[in-house]
C-alpha cells in the first residue's frame, strides 16, 4: 500500500524548490509604460489624421466620402495604418520579451491600457473618442494577448512546478489498463494525449487555465515496474503561476499526488513506492516545450516548412497591397489564395 503522508510528500518537494521571484520586475513595468507611451503616439496621429478627413470634409461641405479628393488614398492609408497599429502592441511584446533578462511575457493588453490612460490627456473632453479608444484597446489588447502568448509562449519556470514519481511493482500494461478507463480519468479530469513513443503514454487535463495536471506512464527499469510521473502547475495568463509554500494550489498538489499513489494502490493491490526525481526530466522539457511557444517551434522545423512559412506569409502580405489600394483585385486574390495553399500544407504535414 502507499503510506507516504502528506506532510512527507510536501517536505520532499518543498526541498527540491527555491521560493521564485515576483513575476513583474522593475524592467518588466518599464517596458510596459515605454510601450504603452509609444502605442499613445501612433494611436493619436491615426486620430488626428481621421479627424482631419472629416474636418475638412464638414470645412468644404462635401457630403460624400467618395467626393474627397484621393478618397482612395485616404481608405489605404486608413486601413493599412489601422492593421500596423494593431500589430504594434504584439510587436513592442515580441522585443521587450526577447530583451528581457528572463523570458517574461510583456502583454499587449497591459500596453493599451497605459497608452488608454496617456490618450486621456489629449481627449479628456471628447468622450466619445476615449471611449471609442478604451472599447478598442480593451478588445484588441485581449485578442492581441493571445496571439502572442501562441507565438512566444507562456513563461515556465521548474520551481513552478510541483513533480513527482512513483514507482509502481507491476507490468505497464495494467497500470494503462486502469489509466485509460473511464473511471481514472473523470476522477482527475485527464485527456489522452497523441505520442509518438508507443511505450509511454501521457493524460493531461483540459486547455482551460488554472491548476491543472499531467501524468505519464512508462516502463521501469525492470519489465515487472512500471514508472508513473506527475506534474501540477497553476495556470495564469502568462506564466506558470509560483506557488508558495502556504498556497491553495500547492496544498491541492499534494493531495492529488497522495491520492494518485493511494489510487494504483487500491485498485491494482500492488506496492508504491517513491520514485527518483530525475524520472520526472523528460516530462519537464516535455512541459517546457510544451508552453514554448510557436516562434521556437519554428525555430526547430525542417528549412522545408520554414521556407513555405515564410513564403506564404509573404504572398499573403503582398495581397494587401493591390487589394487595399482597391486596383487589380483579381491579382490580389490570387496571391492571397496562394499564400493560404501554403500555409495549410504546412499545417496539414506531419
Amino acid at each position: 500500500m502507499y503510506s507516504s503522508s502528506l506532510e512527507d510528500i510536501g517536505e520532499k518537494i518543498k526541498s527540491l524548490r527555491n521560493q521564485p521571484s515576483d513575476y513583474p520586475n522593475l524592467l518588466w513595468v518599464i517596458f510596459v509604460f515605454l510601450g504603452g507611451a509609444i502605442n499613445a503616439v501612433a494611436i493619436k496621429n491615426f486620430i488626428d489624421y481621421v479627424l482631419s478627413i472629416f474636418q475638412y470634409a464638414a470645412k468644404n461641405k462635401v457630403g460624400n466620402f467618395t467626393a474627397l479628393p484621393n478618397w482612395q488614398t485616404d481608405v489605404s492609408i486608413i486601413i493599412v495604418s489601422s492593421i500596423a497599429i494593431y500589430f504594434i502592441p504584439i510587436g513592442f511584446s515580441f522585443i521587450f520579451s526577447r530583451t528581457h533578462p528572463e523570458k517574461k511575457l510583456i502583454p499587449p493588453l497591459f500596453i493599451q491600457i497605459v497608452s488608454v490612460g496617456v490618450l486621456a490627456f489629449f481627449f479628456y473632453n471628447q468622450l466619445i473618442i476615449l471611449f471609442g479608444v478604451g472599447y478598442y484597446a480593451f478588445i484588441g489588447g485581449v485578442t492581441q494577448d493571445s496571439i502572442t502568448t501562441y507565438a512566444f509562449g507562456s513563461t515556465v519556470f521548474t520551481n513552478n512546478l510541483v513533480r513527482h514519481s512513483f514507482v509502481i511493482h507491476t507490468d505497464i500494461d495494467r497500470v494503462k489498463t486502469l489509466v485509460i478507463s473511464k473511471q481514472f480519468r473523470r476522477l482527475f479530469g485527464l485527456k489522452l494525449l497523441k505520442n509518438k513513443k508507443e511505450e509511454t503514454l501521457k493524460l493531461m487535463t483540459g486547455r482551460r487555465r488554472g491548476l491543472k495536471l499531467i501524468l505519464e506512464i512508462k516502463i521501469g527499469k525492470l519489465p515487472s515496474e512500471t514508472i508513473i510521473n506527475v506534474i501540477f502547475w497553476d495556470e495564469g495568463l502568462y506564466n506558470i503561476k509560483p506557488l508558495g509554500k502556504d498556497d491553495y494550489a500547492f496544498e491541492w498538489a499534494l493531495n492529488r499526488i497522495s491520492l494518485v499513489g493511494d489510487y494504483f494502490s487500491r485498485h491494482l493491490l500492488v506496492k508504491v513506492e517513491e520514485g527518483e526525481i530525475d524520472n520526472v526530466e523528460p516530462l519537464t522539457n516535455y512541459i517546457i516545450d510544451y508552453f514554448a511557444g510557436s516562434i521556437s517551434h519554428f525555430q526547430e522545423m525542417a528549412t522545408r516548412k520554414q521556407v513555405l512559412l515564410i513564403v506564404g506569409f509573404g504572398l499573403i502580405v503582398a495581397s494587401l497591397l493591390p487589394l487595399l489600394a482597391l486596383k487589380q483585385t483579381e491579382i490580389g486574390i490570387v496571391v492571397l489564395l496562394a499564400g493560404i495553399a501554403l500555409l495549410a500544407d504546412v499545417a496539414f504535414q506531419e
